[in-house]
């Protein structure tokens, strides 16, 4: 009897160790799922340009995995086959079809709700979020 009961011990502690490795790599398994899911998430913006006198020139919406604003104006850009352009060396955008800023002026972006005066930092690095109205404009 004492032996049987040495080996029931042990079975049931391998069982056990058995099922601690296994919850343990389930949870590895879910952060990782998460994280996947949570990058796949698409977000879709609404983009307006404006010349630099202020009037609509192109609009539309761009739906994209990567929520940045430069990618949303990337993938505007195409599904309406329009060139579009960043400086490679600065990374400021320097043409969206026929928009061109002239000597001293630049493109500016902000989101519709904060205006003007809280122009992005960067377009093509600016984090954007789903539903959201960004305006893209020449400015002086």
């Amino acid at each position: 009897m004492k032996k049987f009961v040495k080996i029931f011990a042990v079975v049931l502690a391998v069982l056990m160790l058995g099922s601690v490795m296994i919850a343990c790599d389930n949870g590895n398994a879910s952060a990782e799922t998460t994280a996947e899911t949570q990058a796949a998430v698409s977000v879709t913006v609404s983009l307006v340009f404006k010349d630099v006198t202020g009037k609509e020139v192109y609009k539309g919406d761009a739906t994209i995995k990567n929520a940045t604003l430069g990618e949303a104006i990337d993938m505007y850009c195409a599904g309406e086959e329009l060139e579009c352009v960043f400086d490679e060396s600065t990374g400021l955008l320097t043409k969206v079809g026929d928009l061109v800023p002239a000597t001293g002026e630049l493109f500016i972006a902000y989101d519709e709700t904060q205006g003007k005066n809280k122009a992005f930092d960067s377009i093509k690095d600016q984090v954007v979020t789903d539903g959201q109205t960004i305006i893209v404009a020449i400015s002086k």
